[in-house]
């Protein structure tokens, strides 16, 4: 079987050269590897009990496969199948829109990137006058993670629905010092885009939701895609499902779709589909709503991770993880990922989250699967190195390193992205 999918694209392509000139032959990835990727999804799926999840993938050709595998809902009774329109929380992925937000307000002039914290949102957090908004954007702010705090976690886990002033959310670190040295390496940290979020408010003069569905979803044609402000889901979405027994399996009783947004806010709310999401990353990649400078300075990858291995940088509200570029995300109910990867986009969506740790992300799966076992397929790898993948995730227990591979950037990766930097 491997042999199989190793000899199909070649002959593919010798069918091009063939037909070259009379026009007649066209790529097709997505057809060539229907078969592996349907494959792929239902292995994952089935080896991590998922309740359901949809994966889409953009291949280099143009060509597009999306497919949705299991349920929306559990319950003997109420059991529906999933299906590839349906709404997610994307959790994490939730800082790229918040990242474009703010370099949104930066072009506008309402202020400058390294305008110092203290100067926007006087008397919040101690030592504001040390961190700029770059550092916020790419976690070098030094700041620590009140979503990892165990007290926070404690009561979070246990009452999905509490509402969370700000300033309840802050103590948790209050006396907490700063993590290695403001503006350098990065420690990624869910306050600093809790405060990036109220920034937007501030200076845009609307509620954070608001702001995001007029300046981004509406402008980008975005329909389904959302800011909730109450509790509960609305739309056609997936119910998501938290192991509350760390038994590796979900329940009908494990329904965590029902969240207080004021929780996780602007580090991981966001509400939306694979379609809108496809929509999205190339946003992210042309930068028209904020302009070719700007586009420049958030495709930095110029700041590690603290701890990660040194394929590991953040840009400014994205991410450049093993060659691929994007965000993951995971919350209680709900993983995600948003990639670009030697060309081609990788977007998978699943309704469940573990909390046995071997069992991991449903979507990080298909993401590593896909990149290893089709992408890479069609683009041949460089030399391997053993390394790490780090989940950027607005939960503490989504926050654990998962292995894969190294591998350093190449010349596809700079012809085809001519914005990014690297460290």
């Amino acid at each position: 079987m491997k042999t199989y999918f190793k000899i199909i694209p070649i002959i593919t392509i010798l069918l091009c050269l063939a037909f070259f000139q009379t026009g007649e032959c066209k790529l097709d990835y997505a057809n060539i590897y229907s078969d592996e990727l349907t494959k792929i999804q239902e292995e994952i799926s089935k080896k991590l009990n998922a309740p359901g999840d949809i994966l889409y993938i953009k291949f280099q050709d143009g060509s597009t496969w999306v497919q949705a595998f299991g349920l929306q809902k559990l319950g003997n009774k109420n059991e529906k199948i999933i299906n590839v329109n349906m709404q997610f929380r994307i959790a994490s992925v939730t800082k790229t829109f918040i990242g474009t937000a703010i370099l949104q307000l930066v072009k506008n002039n309402k202020f400058k990137l390294d305008d110092r914290l203290e100067y926007l949102l006087p008397g919040i957090i101690k030592k504001g006058n040390l961190i700029t908004v770059r550092m916020l954007l790419n976690h070098s702010s030094g700041l620590q993670d009140y979503a990892t705090d165990d007290e926070f976690t404690e009561i979070y886990i246990n009452d999905f629905n509490k509402s969370w002033p700000s300033e309840e959310l802050f103590k948790f670190i209050e006396n907490d010092d700063l993590q290695g040295t403001t503006g350098g390496e990065a420690y990624y940290s869910n306050t600093n885009y809790y405060l990036l979020g109220m920034i937007i408010e501030k200076f845009s003069g609307m509620s954070l939701d608001k702001y995001l569905k007029q300046e981004i979803f509406a402008k980008l044609g975005m329909n389904d895609t959302y800011f909730p402000t109450t509790n509960e889901l609305k739309g056609n979405f997936a119910h998501g499902y938290f192991d509350r027994n760390e038994n590796g399996h979900f329940e009908e009783d494990e329904d965590v779709s029902s969240q207080n947004p004021t929780a996780i806010w602007a580090a991981g709310m966001i509400v939306s589909t694979v379609h809108d999401l496809s929509i999205w990353i190339d946003e992210l990649f042309n930068g028209s709503l904020i302009g070719n400078d700007l586009q420049k300075e958030r495709f930095k990858f110029n700041t590690h991770l603290n701890g990660a291995p040194d394929f590991v940088n953040m840009g400014l509200g994205i991410a450049e993880i093993d060659r691929a570029i994007g965000h993951t995300g995971a919350i209680p109910g709900f993983t995600s990922v948003l990639f670009r990867y030697k060309g081609a986009d990788i977007i998978a969506l699943s309704n469940c989250f573990h909390t046995k740790s071997e069992m991991g992300s449903v979507a990080e799966k298909l993401l590593e699967n896909v990149k290893s076992k089709v992408i890479d397929k069609i683009i041949q790898k460089p030399k391997e190195m053993p390394g790490r993948t780090i989940n950027l995730s607005p939960f503490p227990h989504a926050l654990k390193a998962q292995g894969c591979q190294q591998i350093k950037l190449s010349e596809y990766q700079q012809e085809t992205y001519p914005h990014i930097e690297t460290r």
